[in-house]
């Protein structure tokens, strides 16, 4: 998508993150895609320019479907989620809903099962938890997972992980709507100054994104490992933008499922959800595949045993690992990480939502416990590539980089780190190494326009005012750029 039209960018620009400065006057040339000179120029048009944003961690189809189903995070009880299932039109065989977050609410009570069923009217419902590691059903929406052998025993009002996070193999969506819910999550990107992403889905959903031509959005891949055997045939059948493979280790704070050093507040302990011994044979699968993995591991139980694992492939096949989360990293470090195998993959916006004084993970693990989390600051010390992903909690770098910067932990970034997580880090995490690149001759020329120097105002006093993808204008005002 190239644009055909040579331009020039009259701006300050920064390379955040790899020990350059700014420069305070620039112009920046960009012919057939890519950036062909940088000069210091005069008479800056726009306040502030940088690489684009790369998200390293999200879900494109689920952060499309929040803007199509049932928006649930205005909610602020379970009366209110209620009320909107009971005047809610379904667009298939489920009544469906998104991002409802329990710990926002007056009093965090969940509707009963009762409750449910009186608002859905006889209707199967599902509404999925911000986290994606829980959802709230009906008893209809119970039936139909029953009879798919979804569930293993008997169910209330609130499900977990397995048949949350494959409801919709379970329950397939149309083409059109997968369709429909790229486009959303793809101007939500352009409109957020993210150029790329790296997604993580099931291999349905991938078999799709696969087939869209032109789409953009630069999209790199990672296919749950729990859809297939591997790894035989993986790389023909996701010929386009194949990254490698998911391996979900322990669940989500929010849903109690993280496989936590300690119990969490109520007592209960997320479980590991594999073997040692069937966590090695994946990892040597993927190895054999020339496939990377991305190890979901939020607690430190989870980290403890990807630890371990990968240690004791030494003399096996041992894959590149993207160490997903690492919420408790703490509990685990400096452990046996390796520079030359193991990268980072962490979400500011988690801290920014839910670590604060009071806030969700306050609630679970108590606050010196919830303190101790994200810390970014270990990783990058000690030399590790780290990239940021939102996990659409919620997607926006702008939104959720306060939460690296502002730690209350005191292992937060400064902001030159935590915009190079975000940019250059992200880049490299989601298989964008061209995007690490600084903003020079011969990079492609994705940029973001920044509204003000976030150095000057803070990073949450700064908007997005264009994204720039290959010297075109993909969101924003066009006029930002000048024929050259």
């Amino acid at each position: 998508m190239a644009a055909e039209t040579p331009g020039i960018l009259r701006c300050r620009v920064l390379w955040p993150g790899r020990g350059t400065s700014p420069l305070e006057d620039a112009c920046i040339s960009m012919s057939r895609g890519r950036i062909t000179s940088v000069t210091k120029g005069s008479g800056w048009r726009v306040p502030f320019a940088m690489p684009s944003f790369i998200d390293a961690h999200c879900h494109v189809f689920w952060t499309g479907f929040s803007r199509i189903h049932m928006d649930l995070s205005p909610c602020r009880s379970a009366g209110e989620l209620l009320s909107l299932v009971g005047s809610g039109r379904a667009t298939g065989r489920v009544l469906r809903g998104e991002g409802w977050d329990d710990s926002t609410w007056h009093d965090g009570r969940l509707p009963t099962l009762e409750e449910m069923d009186s608002a859905a009217g006889g209707r199967a419902v599902f509404l999925r938890r911000v986290c994606g590691h829980a959802a709230l059903v009906s008893s209809a929406a119970i039936s139909m997972l029953e009879r798919e052998g979804a569930l293993s025993g008997p169910a209330g009002v609130r499900i977990t992980e397995g048949p949350v996070l494959h409801f919709d193999e379970i329950v397939p969506p149309g083409r059109s709507e997968l369709l429909e819910a790229f486009g959303k999550a793809r101007d939500l990107a352009f409109a957020e100054g993210v150029t790329g992403l790296r997604t993580l889905d099931s291999a349905a959903k991938c078999s799709v994104l696969s087939s869209i031509a032109n789409a953009g959005l630069r999209v790199s891949m990672a296919v749950w490992a729990e859809d297939m055997s591997l790894p035989e045939g993986l790389s023909e059948r996701f010929p386009d933008g194949l990254w490698g493979i998911k391996i979900f280790l322990d669940g989500g704070i929010g849903a109690e499922t993280a496989a936590m050093s300690s119990p969490f507040e109520d007592g209960s302990h997320g479980p590991l959800l594999y073997s040692d011994e069937q966590l090695a044979d994946l990892l040597s699968g993927a190895s054999r595949a020339g496939l990377r993995v991305a190890a979901h591991a939020i607690g430190g139980a989870a980290l403890r045993q990807l630890d371990r694992v990968c240690a004791g492939l030494e003399a096996q096949p041992a894959p590149a690992v993207t160490v997903e989360h690492a919420e408790e990293l703490q509990a685990d470090w400096p452990g046996r990480w390796d520079r030359g195998r193991h990268a980072f993959s962490m979400q500011p916006n988690f801290v920014r939502r839910w670590q604060g004084d009071g806030g969700l993970y306050d609630i679970r693990l108590g606050s010196s416990r919830a303190a101790a989390l994200n810390p970014f600051r270990l990783p990058v010390a000690s030399g590790f590539e780290l990239g940021f992903g939102s996990d659409g909690m919620p997607f926006g770098p702008l939104w959720g980089i306060p939460g690296a910067v502002e730690h209350r932990g005191g292992t937060g970034l400064d902001l030159s780190q935590a915009l190079g997580a975000y940019t250059a880090g992200s880049a490299i995490v989601a298989g964008f190494p061209e995007l690490a690149a600084p903003i020079s001759a011969g990079r492609p020329a994705d940029l973001v326009v920044l509204s003000a120097d976030p150095f000057e105002v803070g990073v949450r006093e700064v908007k997005v005012v264009a994204t720039i993808i290959e010297g075109e204008v993909v969101w924003g005002d066009p006029g930002i750029l000048e024929e050259g």
